[in-house]
């Protein structure tokens, strides 16, 4: 499935126009990861900044990072369009903490049992069962 991409109108005064963020991917993390270790300099904000280098699909109808080079010119926005492609990226890739509190109590525990016999929609004695009969028929 292809990350989900969102256009931003930036608001006047920014040093852009528009822009299209996409979601990040976990492998994203390392390249993010290395980029920060190159800059030398492990903060919130460095980390911040190249999450959004990576995330730019689009700035202004131009695409960037096609080749996979992040956008360099990233660096040369002010901070005002900084805050805002911030504002919009944690938007897009982040969670809010009643997201995150009702998805934490929606987990429901769970033991081997139950999980294939969910899987297999079959009860958890029919599995008990095929378990007995399987390490039987491979002692022989």
């Amino acid at each position: 499935m292809a990350p989900l991409m969102k256009r931003y109108k930036m608001p006047a005064r920014c040093s852009v126009g528009e822009i299209v963020l996409r979601e990040l991917l976990a492998s994203d993390e390392v390249e993010i990861a290395k980029a920060v270790d190159r800059k030398g300099a492990d903060s919130a904000d460095v980390r911040v900044n190249e999450s959004i280098r990576y995330a730019l699909a689009e700035v202004d109808g131009v695409p960037v990072n096609e080749a996979g080079i992040p956008y360099a010119a990233l660096d040369s926005w002010s901070l005002r369009t900084m805050r805002f492609a911030m504002r919009a990226f944690f938007e897009l890739n982040g969670t809010d903490e009643k997201e995150a509190d009702a998805f934490a109590a929606a987990g429901e525990i769970v033991n081997a049992h139950t999980m294939r016999a969910k899987a297999a929609a079959v009860s958890p004695a029919d599995i008990a069962q095929q378990s007995v009969t399987l390490s039987v028929s491979t002692r022989e």
